[in-house]
């Protein structure tokens, strides 16, 4: 989620696709732009912006349907995007209720998977989609020596990977000797496509 900023234009990527974006050599300009890292914008800040920008466009969002769309983002960018997007569009009038705020995570999720999580996947090595995929099996964080077990290495070789996916954008810290997926829904979107990624 790093962005780079140059007169007039913005683009986003992870971390490790810029980095290969600003390596190419037919792009040289790009290094001469200003780079910075997205965090994840605290809950109460997107149902502020997404409350006031629906009502600044001439519909009401209802109290619950705000909170499940809130949620839904875990605060990431272009997911806040993708929600607000897709709610929108699902609306069929004045209020956007919570079935239309369901139908539209629903579709925010499909498209964060076709223009993020498989993009990103397809550019780890065999190794690294092994990591993610033992990582997958639990549903909240995960101990490093738990998941070299499931892949029946050391907890120095998943070290190694650790590292790299961290550094990719992947995953992050959770805790003393724990870590979890950076990037929402990427372990249910691991888990639905499960037999796909062991290929």
């Amino acid at each position: 989620r790093a962005r780079t900023r140059c007169p007039a234009r913005q683009v986003a990527g992870l971390p490790a696709a810029v980095d290969d974006l600003l390596d190419a050599n037919q792009i040289t300009f790009l290094r001469r732009a200003d780079r910075h890292d997205l965090r994840d914008v605290p809950l109460e800040d997107v149902a502020t912006a997404l409350h006031d920008t629906i009502g600044k466009s001439g519909r009401e969002i209802t109290p619950d349907a705000l909170e499940v769309a809130t949620q839904a983002t875990g605060g990431y960018p272009f997911m806040i995007q993708l929600v607000g997007y897709h709610t929108w569009r699902c609306a069929s009038g004045a209020t956007i209720d919570r079935a239309a705020v369901a139908t539209g995570v629903d579709a925010a999720r499909v498209r964060l998977g076709s223009l993020v999580h498989a993009p990103a996947l397809r550019e780890l090595s065999d190794v690294d989609r092994t990591f993610l995929l033992a990582m997958a099996r639990d549903e909240g964080p995960s101990r490093t020596s738990t998941i070299a077990e499931r892949m029946e290495k050391s907890t120095q070789y998943a070290s190694v990977y650790r590292a790299r996916l961290m550094a990719a954008g992947m995953i992050e810290p959770a805790g003393h000797g724990t870590v979890r997926f950076s990037i929402p829904y990427l372990r249910e979107y691991l888990v639905e496509h499960a037999a796909h990624q062991a290929l």
